[in-house]
């Protein structure tokens, strides 16, 4: 009986060792292939690094994953028609070692540098000059990010809902100002309109009680890179930079120059972004 048992054991390991055997010889094979070598000589032409967020007092800039390729992937998706096609290249993320993601303790105020791409973000306490700025927008092919007053939110939903399918929609409270009897309110009205949720508080300047209303609700405080003021045109020129956030307020002198400021940011290079998508950390 306790030959038997021995013999079965012995026969279970010889099998195991054989299926090991089996796949690193495969993996082997695999490694040495021609396509297998072709495909890590292009690798490092694709893949990058991960950036860390960076912070400073009371302020922070999110990072950035970066990506790798996936040999195995690759080969495997490559090797029925046997070359190399490097957009079939498969990556996957190298994760940065910090990241801005649960914390709302800190001022969010621009995006990661590796990103030639700036996010517009409007103020709005009413309808004024409302529709004209969402036409220019659309005329040009922008996505901006709209904060919205609360009173604005509420009286105006089927027209929040028409804004929200080409720009991201965020709570700008009562007056312009935050507090808990409203804020929990907009940040449900504004997922039921738009099927998305709140991410964003807006302050104009270091403001802690806005930064401590938002925090309790998980809501990220984003001050602007670029405050147009009076002249948006000019303060663009002067101060454009990778991952600006750029805000403007509802005015006419906007209206009239919002054109010719997005015409500017093109021809620089620039690509338009929602906030979400400028302060996003996923891979790119």
């Amino acid at each position: 009986m306790f030959r038997k048992i021995t013999t079965g054991v012995g026969a279970v390991a010889l099998l195991c060792f054989s299926f090991y055997y089996t796949a690193m010889a495969a993996k082997f094979l695999r490694g040495n292939d021609e396509l297998m070598l072709e495909i890590k000589s292009v690798a490092s032409t694709y893949e990058t690094g991960a950036i860390d967020a960076s912070f400073n007092g009371d302020e922070m800039i999110p990072g950035l994953a970066g990506q790798k390729v996936d040999y195995d992937k690759s080969y495997s998706k490559m090797k029925n028609y046997g070359i190399l096609n490097e957009s079939d290249l498969v990556f996957t993320s190298v994760e940065p070692n910090s990241s801005i993601e649960n914390v709302y303790d800190k001022y969010i105020v621009k995006g990661n540098d590796a990103k030639k791409a700036v996010a517009l973000v409007f103020l709005v306490t009413d309808e004024t000059y409302l529709e004209e700025i969402n036409n220019i927008l659309l005329t040009n092919d922008v996505p901006a990010t709209f904060f919205l007053e609360s009173n604005y939110i509420k009286n105006n939903k089927d027209f929040v809902k028409d804004l929200s399918v080409t720009n991201e929609i965020e709570p700008l409270g009562s007056s312009a100002t935050y507090d808990k009897e409203t804020i929990l309110y907009d940040i449900s009205l504004i997922e039921t309109i738009t099927d998305l949720p709140a991410k964003y508080c807006f302050t104009k300047y270091a403001n802690s009680d806005t930064l401590k209303i938002c925090s309790n609700y998980q809501l990220q405080t984003v001050r602007p890179t670029i405050l147009t003021g009076n002249y948006p045109l000019t303060k663009i020129k002067n101060n454009l930079t990778n991952g600006a956030i750029i805000s403007f307020d509802m005015t006419s002198i906007v209206r009239k120059e919002l054109s010719v400021s997005i015409n500017y940011i093109r021809q620089k290079g620039y690509d338009f972004l929602t906030l979400s998508e400028l302060l996003s950390e996923e891979m790119k």
